[in-house]
């Protein structure tokens, strides 16, 4: 029988990547089957619930860690397992990861320190984590020219760096695909720069630091960092994003807008979310959702008492639109009544792909719209229709669910689960 070649091998492997069995299968063949897909399985960790699966993989990665950190954490009373390997590892395993987080770090930490609690003795933990860094790091001669440049994705913790310390990723992180920025809550010109560097960037996820508001110096703070990074999105082109995710205290709906405005229609899911309830320009924002996302499959956002031209737009234009999540603004008051006429937007122009629908309680809707609505879904089934709210306020429309869920419309609803 012909012998495969070796890009033919490759590319059948590659092509299994996500069938981790079968690569598992393929590692038993031979050597040289096993060198091949040995940096596939490695790639983004072959980590499992199995119990046995997670020992392994820890004491692998332990097990690479170089003698002088190993003597290091000895030296500072940090035992690590006996099951580590002394002899020579066949690969550098460590050597094939494409993506650090810090859920794989915990996971080893958690191996080494079982039983203990992970804050007892701070040191120990941070300096058994350094040293697992380090490994990773150490796997490239410049770790600053190559290891970092070739980041798919990268997540920052602005309450550990400096703008300095993003201006030099900026200078070599040039390939993110995802970029996730925790605790934003001042202007950070590293970061309009790192992002500015990126040419394959599809997805931005920024959240704010929420917490500062408690303090009227850190607000005020908080404040023009936010306004800095408004003028930034205004400015900015993003064509290839495919994901937007705005979480907490962001507030900008109209510079978002015209950053949305400015793609190539790729964008996919879109969710934004504020504690403002004084908002503005939300309507601008689903507008161009609307106009410029034909592609989009999932949205949460805010809804403003004047929008609803703009959610009939939406579901007119966006065709394959499967979750939809309007949370709207303001409190909840009897007279803020335009609940009936969402859903008979939501009767007459959802799409059969719209299964996951979720609607705010602070709106008036009557037992009618809700039948209305539910009746023109016999044709598909809502697998998900919630209503966010107080339950002494959603307490009225249980009736109306119950019975829709037992003819089989709905198949799953807070309301359902919640009386």
């Amino acid at each position: 029988m012909e012998k495969l070649s070796i890009e033919g091998l490759t590319y059948i492997f590659n092509e299994l990547r996500t069938d981790n069995k079968s690569l598992y299968s393929c590692l038993l063949i031979n050597k040289e089957w096993c060198r091949l897909v040995v940096p596939i399985l490695w790639e983004r960790y072959p980590y499992s619930n199995c119990e046995e699966s997670q020992e392994k993989y820890c004491n692998t990665i332990l097990s690479c860690l170089p003698t002088s950190s190993k003597q290091l954490l000895i030296d500072n009373y940090i035992s690590l397992p006996s099951t580590i390997l002394s002899e020579p590892l066949t690969f550098n395993y460590v050597g094939f990861c494409k993506f650090l987080s810090n859920d794989i770090i915990d996971k080893i930490m958690n191996f080494v320190f079982e039983g203990q609690a992970l804050n007892v003795n701070f040191s120990k933990n941070y300096l058994l984590s350094q040293e697992i860094y380090k490994l990773f790091i150490r796997q490239c001669e410049e770790a600053s020219t190559k290891c970092f440049s070739q980041l798919h994705d990268l997540y920052i913790d602005l309450s550990y760096v400096t703008s300095n310390n993003i201006n030099d990723m900026a200078q070599i992180c040039k390939n993110l695909n995802v970029l996730y920025v925790d605790c934003y809550s001042q202007g950070i010109p590293g970061l309009t720069s790192l992002i500015n560097a990126q040419r394959n960037l599809k997805e931005i996820i920024l959240k704010f630091r929420t917490k500062e508001r408690l303090s009227i110096c850190y607000k005020l703070k908080s404040y023009e960092g936010i306004e800095e990074f408004k003028k930034y999105l205004a400015n900015t082109i993003f064509p290839d994003l495919r994901s937007l995710i705005i979480n907490d205290d962001s507030s900008c709906f109209k510079e978002l807008a015209m950053l949305i405005e400015k793609t190539k229609g790729n964008i996919s899911d879109v969710s934004i979310k504020t504690l403002d309830i004084s908002v503005e320009n939300t309507g601008m924002l689903l507008k161009a959702i609307s106009n410029h996302c034909p592609k989009i499959e999932q949205l949460t956002t805010h809804l403003g008492p004047n929008d609803l031209i703009y959610v009939r737009s939406l579901l007119m234009n966006c065709k394959i639109l499967v979750r939809l999540s309007l949370d709207s603004l303001g409190s909840c008051n009897e007279n803020y009544g335009i609940g009936d006429e969402l859903l008979d937007i939501l009767t007459k122009f959802s799409l059969k792909t719209l299964t996951h629908i979720t609607i705010n309680g602070n709106l008036v809707y009557s037992i009618d719209a809700f039948e209305k609505f539910f009746e023109s879904c016999r044709g598909r089934k809502l697998l998900y229709f919630n209503i966010n709210g107080k339950r002494t306020i959603i307490e009225k429309y249980k009736d109306i669910f119950k019975k829709y869920y037992e003819e089989g419309i709905i198949t799953g609803s807070n309301i359902i689960l919640m009386f």
